[in-house]
């Protein structure tokens, strides 16, 4: 593609009025009625998203309204399946285009509440009451994704100067001193870091309770079943 200093009007008509690539070799393209997976996989991520609502929501009941003891990721894990409401509502709008740019930016705060659930389960789980390396880790890690994702957000929202350099690949003027590309291959790095970490966490404590090899293994393929 042409620079947008290149562009004339007629030929930016144009080229919004075509094909976004040409299609490969032996491909015809049918527009009538194309294959989509689009319907396919928004069912799916919703079915997914039901299910996590209704867990959460009977956890809640028992915890708050049987039980009467709530403990903090008990409140926390409402304002975790909060978002991914609101990340539905923009899977749909982002089907046909609304909301693409902004659900890219919010998904690191989704992310972000979802791990600091997890972390504060752990805190319940293994540290019960005593303030020692495992409590204080495991708020270490929080603070760090906070810090982490903070970062990103309002790096990805102020990349490009003016903003909305960022999606109009036709705006002759500003620039994007800060590489979305090359920052959300590094957060993505740093992801999987922080995910394995979390995930491997708790497997040190596991390994050394008062209980046969069989049931540690169950209890440690529990805390495993993240990778699925």
């Amino acid at each position: 593609m042409n620079s947008s200093t290149q562009q004339t009007p007629a030929s930016l008509e144009a080229l919004l009025n075509g094909p976004a690539l040409q299609p490969p070799n032996g491909v015809v393209p049918d527009f009538t009625g194309p294959r989509r997976l689009t319907q396919v996989m928004l069912a799916v991520e919703l079915l997914f998203l039901l299910c996590t609502t209704i867990a959460v929501l009977v956890r809640l009941y028992t915890k708050l309204i049987i039980n009467r003891k709530g403990t903090l990721e008990d409140r926390e894990s409402l304002f975790t399946t909060l978002p991914l409401q609101f990340l539905a509502d923009h899977l749909v709008l982002c089907t046909i285009s609304w909301g693409l740019h902004i659900i890219s930016i919010l998904n690191g705060c989704i992310v972000l509440t979802i791990k600091a659930s997890i972390l504060l389960q752990y805190v319940t789980i293994f540290s019960i009451g005593e303030r020692k390396w495992f409590f204080w880790t495991c708020h270490t890690f929080i603070w760090l994704n906070v810090v982490f994702y903070a970062t990103c957000f309002f790096m990805e929202i102020f990349s490009c100067k003016p903003i909305a350099k960022a999606w109009d690949p036709f705006m002759t003027t500003g620039s994007c001193p800060i590489n979305v590309k090359y920052l959300n291959i590094a957060a993505s790095s740093i992801n999987v870091i922080s995910d394995l970490a979390i995930l491997l966490l708790p497997q040190g404590i596991i390994w050394k309770l008062n209980m046969n090899a069989s049931k540690r293994l169950g209890v440690s393929l529990i805390f495993a079943a993240a990778l699925l």
